[in-house]
């Protein structure tokens, strides 16, 4: 089956929704089509078109289980029953609604810099008062993390400081 551009499968929109972390995927997903926050297309009555809003107060799930679309199909309660076949929805709508979380590691600078001002506050200066080395290890204890771990390294941690060090001139 060819999509529509930007639509993706309902069963792959599921997907996307649970691997973001969405509490009830389908559940939420079923809401915002009912409530006509944005739309979804499939093949119905020998006919591409949208499915209407209120279709989806109707839904009847199949399988049963009510916890996933099989073959993208979908049946409504109505009279008479409907049945929506390859329903997909705009991958777009679904991003704005639901934004993705950010790939790649956490942030680490915010946690390094207060780990460093609270130790440079107990005149534990790094390069003056005490090495950089030993700096690294102390910062890194005070965030809970091993100096090993990705995004603390002393590379970075200098980085963080230096940020510091521009913005208060007596580091």
């Amino acid at each position: 089956m060819k999509h529509e551009p930007g639509y993706i499968p309902i069963e792959d929109a599921l997907r996307s929704l649970k691997s973001r972390g969405v509490p009830g995927p389908v559940q939420a997903l079923v809401q915002v089509l009912a409530d006509g926050v944005f739309r979804a297309r499939c093949f119905c009555d020998g006919q591409r078109g949208d499915i209407p809003p209120h279709w989806w107060d109707h839904i009847v799930w199949w399988p049963e289980s009510g916890k996933t679309f099989e073959s993208n199909t979908a049946y409504f309660d109505l009279r008479p029953t409907r049945r929506a076949s390859e329903i997909e929805v705009d991958r777009r709508e679904i991003d704005r609604r639901w934004p993705s979380p950010p790939r790649g590691p956490a942030p680490t600078k915010d946690s390094i810099k207060a780990a460093a001002r609270k130790l440079i506050a107990a005149d534990r200066v790094p390069a003056k008062t005490i090495p950089w080395k030993r700096f690294h290890e102390e910062v890194c204890a005070e965030i809970g993390v091993k100096t090993s771990d990705r995004g603390y390294s002393l590379q970075t941690i200098r980085a963080a400081v230096s940020e510091l060090r521009c913005a208060a001139q007596d580091i």
